[in-house]
């Protein structure tokens, strides 16, 4: 059976990650162009007076040498290109799509990180030579999580936006369970529908993702392509609805779970262990070059929070619901005894994962201030 290759992994970085970023530089550039110029065209009209004929003929900077300015269907067709936003993914604006790339970037390679060092590298299971086995699966792993974030963004922006989906589903729920529904305020009806869009987004794309990049590059997963569906439509369809109840509990845990107390308790215990543990002081020393000395306690503690209930959700949908429900897996109830580990230490890997993306957001945006105004990036003053 062939096994994964550094060939495999260059041609998968090639395909999915530099051949699009380099379309999308291209169709942004000729959507600021058409813009541009639809705009210069509507501003700079000029009459000039035609002596002959007694007429106004239009001037512009598209009748220099340009021939599509001058063709009506030409230049309907541009404004409906620009009014639907196709050429930069249905994003409002190119700054909108420079964001999502950033986000979708730092968030897939945090992934990356976290589970290579994390879930590989501490879990016992599997540790010896971690980085030697799974750096290649992880690099493909990287390419699937960010292909998956961008196809949500898109997916959610402009294909299947919260606005229709909340329309159709107040329209099946009021047919449904008609009392029970007008019995919700607005804003609980809003809650519900747009988390479980967020969750059927979620887990929609990582299964596509997971696919159409991960197994799809992996020979070894790949082979034969005859049974590829059959082999894997079982794992991804689970690992897809966990994904997606993953992001329900942690909204519904967001929303009713009082933070407050929570963050509350964070610090006491900080207040608790600050000096009389290595690592508690170690955590506390650090907070500046992570966060910055202008992040209070209250602010790092909503983070861990965050990182906490985002990990705990994932490992237990991942667990009971990706492995508990696969029946190639389960095995009756031994699949908890197998892959328990996996759930613990890929719980602790997403913890991480969410909190050093959230670090190195905050990183990276004092060290753009620092390098734009000459700021120092830790203490916020200005050198």
């Amino acid at each position: 059976m062939a096994k994964l290759s550094n060939r495999d992994v260059i041609r998968g970085i090639r395909n999915y990650f530099m051949l699009p970023l380099l379309a999308l530089t291209m169709t942004s550039r000729l959507h600021e162009y058409f813009a541009r110029n639809q705009t210069t065209n509507r501003n700079e009209d000029t009459c000039v007076p035609d002596t002959i004929n007694s007429v106004c003929e239009i001037s512009s900077p598209f009748n220099n040498g340009s021939s599509f300015s001058t063709d009506s269907k030409l230049s309907e067709f541009i404004r409906r290109v620009l009014e639907s936003r196709i050429l930069l993914l249905g994003f409002p604006t190119q700054q909108d799509l420079r964001h999502q790339i950033f986000e979708s970037v730092l968030g897939a390679i945090c992934w990356g990180a976290c589970f290579l060092f994390i879930r590989k590298g501490c879990n016992p299971e599997c540790r010896k030579n971690f980085f030697a086995k799974y750096w290649r699966g992880t690099c493909l792993g990287i390419l699937s999580i960010y292909n998956g974030s961008m196809l949500r963004a898109i997916v959610i922006m402009s294909i299947f936006p919260p606005g229709m989906f909340c329309h159709y589903f107040d329209i099946a729920v009021s047919s449904l369970s008609p009392r029970l529904w007008s019995s919700m305020d607005k804003s609980e009806k809003l809650f519900s529908c747009t988390s479980l869009h967020n969750a059927l987004v979620i887990g929609m794309c990582w299964g596509i993702g997971n696919t159409l990049v991960r197994r799809r590059l992996d020979p070894a997963m790949r082979n034969p392509p005859e049974t590829f569906v059959q082999r894997h439509w079982k794992d991804v369809s689970c690992g897809a609805l966990a994904i997606g109840t993953s992001s329900l509990i942690k909204s519904i845990w967001m929303h009713y779970n009082p933070t407050d107390m929570v963050e509350e308790i964070l610090e006491n215990m900080f207040d608790t262990f600050s000096g009389k543990t290595s690592f508690a002081t170690w955590l506390s020393s650090i907070r500046p070059f992570i966060l910055g000395s202008e992040t209070d306690r209250v602010s790092y503690n909503h983070y861990i929070y965050e990182s906490m209930r985002v990990g705990i959700s994932w490992g237990i949908t991942s667990l009971f619901i990706r492995r508990g429900l696969n029946p190639d897996i389960r095995n009756g109830g031994r699949f908890i005894g197998k892959y328990w580990r996996d759930a613990l230490y890929g719980t602790l890997a997403m913890s991480c994962c969410v909190f050093v993306r959230l670090a190195a957001r905050m990183f990276l945006e004092r060290m753009a201030l620092f390098l734009a105004n000459r700021v120092d990036p830790f203490l916020g003053d200005e050198l």
